[in-house]
């Protein structure tokens, strides 16, 4: 049967026959092309194949023929790139700029692993058209992680122990990012806070922060009051003067009993704070 037919046969089986290419050298060119159509690595067993032959074979096995190919062209191995080929870059040597670039982007966790000394330009390039890149680089440099907040503040999420540069860069990109933030500085959190005050509430470690940036967030955001852990007297009495309903509700729910006495010995509740 002709190897045309028996590949149709085959695919409408799902299967992958196990055939003899030990004498594929020898014989007519139209045999050995519906060959690598079948399996690409049988194209170690002929000698000089052609360019068409390459990427036949490499197309038909994904790239995993690409450890018998001698000297691939520029261009075999853009097209291994092109089709994710990450067992192709194991084999691949010196790669040009160009391959890297594509490998960058169509296989990027292979291409990082596989190719040595990759040029700082060609990871921004890269990092340029997909933040989430920055996931596959040991170590990234700071230029590497603003590079990639710049492109979006979410891309502080694929990196591992960001700088408090990167982490200022991600929330004045987006100040929303801060719900997802650790280990933020006073500084960080005045940013978001000058940005969107309500946000207070939402930071993780609000109440490590210090007294000074406490009293500015109550200064830009008096139901913040609201979130905070004992405030004194003074911050109560600052915050109602700002924001008397919201204050009125926060001793109402947090300090019921102080509130009731109180009421019981005043007539305004502005006396409370006096």
């Amino acid at each position: 049967m002709h190897l045309s037919k028996i590949k149709m046969v085959n695919d409408l089986l799902g299967i992958k026959p196990k055939l003899d290419y030990k004498n594929l050298d020898k014989q007519p060119k139209n045999i050995q092309l519906e060959a690598l159509k079948i399996d690409g690595n049988a194209i170690r067993y002929i000698k000089n194949p052609s360019h068409l032959f390459k990427m036949t074979a490499l197309k038909s096995s994904c790239g995993k023929c690409f450890q018998y190919i001698k000297n691939p062209s520029e261009e075999l191995q853009l097209a291994a790139a092109k089709i994710s080929s990450s067992h192709a870059f194991k084999y691949m040597k010196n790669p040009s700029e160009k391959v890297i670039l594509n490998g960058l982007l169509y296989c990027t966790e292979a291409t990082i692993r596989y190719c040595e000394n990759i040029p700082k330009d060609l990871l921004i390039k890269a990092i340029n058209s997909d933040y989430e890149i920055i996931q596959y680089i040991k170590n990234p440099s700071e230029e590497l992680q603003l590079a990639a907040v710049n492109c979006g503040a979410n891309a502080i999420n694929f990196i591992k122990n960001p700088t408090n540069a990167v982490k200022l860069a991600a929330i004045k990109k987006d100040y929303y990012i801060t719900y997802s933030l650790y280990d933020l500085s006073d500084e960080m959190i005045l940013c978001a806070i000058k940005q969107e005050p309500s946000l207070f509430c939402s930071i993780k470690e609000r109440q490590k922060i210090s007294k000074a940036i406490r009293d500015e967030v109550l200064k830009l955001a008096p139901e913040s009051i609201n979130w905070v852990n004992n405030p004194t007297k003074e911050e109560i009495k600052n915050a109602f003067s700002r924001d008397t309903e919201s204050v009125s509700h926060w001793l109402l729910l947090k300090q019921p009993i102080y509130f009731l006495k109180k009421l019981q010995e005043i007539k305004t509740l502005k006396e409370i704070l006096n």
